[in-house]
């Protein structure tokens, strides 16, 4: 804990990789039972989007991703974008340099700068 930078520290970077493993492999489990029952979970193609509100520094999105590419190979290509919802610009610009900059994931990455109130009330 206090090696970490920063006052806020979340679980995602005090159990780093670990809780990211466990969501990526969440998600691999939930979309590869959900497209075999059905297809309400992925569009025609089979491929589907994970959307965060709040990506903080980019952590979740990186280990997650790295995962999924690892160890859940089919659903990783079949991931058509990973979008992050952000207000604050500090986090943006590092989840920029950190998801997109010589990132190997940065063709599935979306970061979109908004104020979530917007998105909240349907202004966006």
């Amino acid at each position: 804990y206090k090696a970490q930078k920063g006052m806020w520290l979340t679980p995602v970077e005090l159990f780093f990789p670990h809780y990211s493993n466990i969501l990526a492999n969440f998600v691999s489990e939930s979309i590869t039972t959900t497209s075999t029952n059905n297809n309400l979970a992925t569009g025609h193609d089979g491929k589907f989007e994970i959307v965060e509100l709040g990506g903080g520094r980019g952590t979740n999105a990186l280990a997650l991703l790295n995962h999924l590419s690892e160890c859940h190979s089919e659903v990783y290509k079949r991931l058509h974008r990973y979008s992050i919802f952000d207000a604050s610009p500090t986090l943006h610009e590092l989840q920029r340099e950190v998801l997109i900059d010589g990132s190997r994931h940065a063709d599935k990455v979306k970061l979109i700068n908004i104020d979530l109130m917007e998105v909240a009330e349907g202004k966006q």
